[in-house]
């Protein structure tokens, strides 16, 4: 069996180090969660690097999931917020999460609140979770509102993921009818043009057929294609253009209701976890 180094900190927030076998670093990860450790960074012994726990830098749902799991754990074991938000900003070396830790840190060290630190996610975390955070931290239940609101996104996770899986079928039929109609325009019609003797006596569907293969093939549509491709590129490269893009296409009228819709299924399942996690504190008083 492999052995592992880890680095980490326990339940008492102290640092930690040592070597363990296990089967993967993911599995490691495991076994020390359960002894209450949490890890910084796994790597192969005698391998140089970073280590295993090094993730990839874009706020996406999962990311965040993992975030609040790890964020819960930490503070549930008397770890300060800002040095939780430290440990677990080691993670993220680079990209657009690690920088939203850092800034959310040092935005706790000089007396911001937790709710108000992380608004660099709302991105993904929508207004409802930061008030849930918030009220969270005036009530002292900061660790089991952490972990609803970890079990929410994996729910809404859970919902994402099954769409896109119903929207895969859809989504394959529209593209080999889209490769099918361009392949006829690009090397089908220019084949049969000859057997018109005359193409101003056609039809006009035929006409306009022809007209169409004589558009895809020029080149200001391969540059139209390129453009379309860069700008899809463009739009998601960073979380801003994200927002940007999604704000545009939230203007559609046929998106219009499935978002609210949506938004309104967040809301009460928003709703659902902040009172189950408060009525429990209140209860516990």
């Amino acid at each position: 069996m492999p052995q592992f180094r880890f680095d980490g900190v326990n339940a008492n927030g102290a640092p930690v180090s040592g070597h363990r076998e296990a089967a993967s670093g993911e599995a490691l990860q495991a076994i020390l969660a359960a002894e209450r450790i949490y890890a910084t960074r796994i790597q192969a012994a005698g391998q140089a690097g970073a280590g295993t726990l090094n993730r990839g830098g874009r706020i996406t749902l999962a990311a965040v999931e993992e975030l609040f799991s790890e964020l819960a754990f930490l503070v549930r074991n008397d770890v300060r917020i800002d040095a939780a938000l430290r440990l677990v900003a080691r993670a993220y070396p680079q990209g657009e999460l690690g920088a939203a830790l850092v800034r959310a840190r040092d935005a706790i060290r000089e007396g911001v609140r937790l709710a108000a630190a992380l608004k660099g996610l709302q991105g993904v975390l929508d207004e409802s979770y930061l008030a849930m955070l918030e009220a969270a931290e005036q009530s002292g239940n900061l660790p089991d509102m952490l972990e609803g609101i970890r079990l929410d996104l994996a729910r809404k996770r859970a919902v994402r993921e099954k769409v896109a899986q119903a929207l895969i079928y859809p989504a394959v039929l529209v593209a080999v009818a889209v490769s099918s109609v361009l392949a006829i325009l690009v090397w089908v019609v220019p084949r049969i043009v000859g057997l018109f003797p005359d193409p101003a006596t056609v039809p006009w569907y035929t006409s306009a057929l022809l007209h169409a293969a004589d558009a895809v093939r020029s080149p200001l549509a391969g540059w139209a294609m390129l453009a379309m491709v860069g700008l899809g590129i463009w739009g998601a490269s960073t979380l801003e253009r994200r927002r940007q893009v999604f704000a545009f296409f939230a203007r559609l009228p046929g998106l219009q209701t499935v978002l609210l819709n949506a938004d309104r299924s967040a809301f009460f399942g928003a709703a659902a976890v902040s009172y189950t996690h408060l009525r429990a504190h209140e209860t516990s008083l």
